[in-house]
């Protein structure tokens, strides 16, 4: 392994950059929150059924749906949604078939391709939408039936296995989040005007226009419906995902901050191993049991990947990640306090997918700070939230 870290001083603008740009992937999600629901409705269109998001999508892209059309839609629904990023743990981390937890991955006609496809993805990291108000709730809409709420692989047909679909909707529906239902509501497109209202400029509708058209269902309004047609919850699953960065002054050891590590995380992890890359980067990958982190080398960058059931077992595993997330930081700090470095954002994250704070701080080193984009702030400040 290498012995030391080089010190970050001169790296703080390139992480200001970083972070900007890893903010601005969120603009899609970020744009629907801002958006009022429809007040009155005009236009009067027959309700169109869907059995699926796919129908719905190919409907849409082939011009058969128009702005404020009614639809019913067979889906799932829920309070957590993707957030397209790009993840410093990739899916070869920790690649074995039985690290992922969740559903398998099967292919009855190619029982060798599903084999690799298993072993090389992971679980979508998501992290729940904050509320728009009292009465709406931004939501994702996933297909009826599916385990899980997304999959990233090297491999094109495995990331698009599970299509999902913006939303708003009356907060009176949560309550059946997660369970099959119908929901019946309208289509509708993010337009100019609309985002102006919401306080932003012309120039930011314009890069939010470049990333393609954005619809998405309003189901806010008094036509709109939730009827279920299973009460039972299964397993849903998902990942959560934190990433960081240290900036300091001084030299860090990899050995012992490596040490750290494995000691700390040892009690929550089964089965915890390491590896490092030998070439490129030689980026350091710990993993387990529906756990995967990389320490990068060269850059000062750490990132935490963690599978979990939201469906049924979301509070036990999401206090079990906050630990993991608590010893990792407690690795950090100990290392640095050992070797006299200075280290000028403890416990801090530049992304996490978790929702609590408790041990840890997020968006709050120097180079977060130093972001003066007035769109990439807003949209930090609804990360934060």
């Amino acid at each position: 392994m290498p012995e030391e870290f080089n010190p970050l001083e001169t790296f703080t603008k390139t992480f200001t950059e970083t972070i900007t740009k890893e903010i601005y992937s969120d603009l899609k999600s970020f744009a629907v929150s801002k958006l009022s629901p429809l007040k009155k409705i005009s236009l009067r269109f027959k309700k169109k059924r869907y059995s699926n998001i796919t129908d719905l999508v190919s409907a849409i892209s082939a011009g058969k749906l128009k702005n404020g059309s009614i639809i019913e839609l067979d889906c799932k629904f829920s309070s957590f949604g993707p957030f397209i990023k790009n993840l410093y743990v990739g899916p070869l981390v920790g690649m074995n078939t039985n690290n992922r937890l969740g559903p398998p991955l099967i292919n009855q006609s190619n029982p060798l391709m599903g084999m690799m496809a298993q072993a090389m993805s992971n679980l979508m990291p998501v992290g729940i939408y904050p509320p728009v108000s009292e009465k709406v709730a931004q939501v994702r809409l996933y297909p009826a039936k599916t385990e899980a709420l997304g999959f990233f692989s090297l491999f094109p047909e495995v990331n698009n296995l599970v299509p999902s679909f913006n939303a708003l909707i009356n907060s009176e529906f949560l309550i059946n989040a997660h369970r099959n239902c119908k929901i019946t509501g309208r289509i509708r497109s993010v337009s100019q005007l609309e985002f102006t209202k919401a306080g932003f400029h012309l120039e930011d509708f314009e890069v939010l226009r470049s990333l393609g058209n954005i619809w998405y269902l309003d189901a806010t309004d008094n036509d709109s419906d939730c009827k279920i047609l299973d009460t039972e919850i299964s397993q849903l699953w998902a990942a959560l995902y934190s990433a960081g960065h240290l900036e300091f002054n001084g030299v860090i050891p990899i050995q012992p901050l490596i040490t750290g590590y494995l000691n700390n995380l040892g009690p929550l992890v089964k089965d915890l191993q390491i590896v490092q890359n030998q070439v490129n980067n030689k980026e350091i990958n710990i993993f387990g049991v529906g756990f995967r982190m990389v320490q990068h080398i060269n850059f000062p960058i750490y990132a935490l990947h963690y599978d979990i059931n939201i469906g049924t077992n979301y509070q036990n595993q999401k206090d079990i990640y906050d630990r993991i997330l608590k010893a990792v930081h407690e690795s950090i700090n100990e290392t640095c306090t050992t070797n006299s470095v200075k280290l000028y954002n403890p416990n801090d994250l530049d992304f996490t997918y978790s929702n609590g704070l408790t041990s840890f701080k997020l968006l709050e080193s120097i180079s977060a700070k130093n972001i003066q984009d007035p769109l990439a702030l807003a949209i930090r400040q609804w990360i934060k939230k």
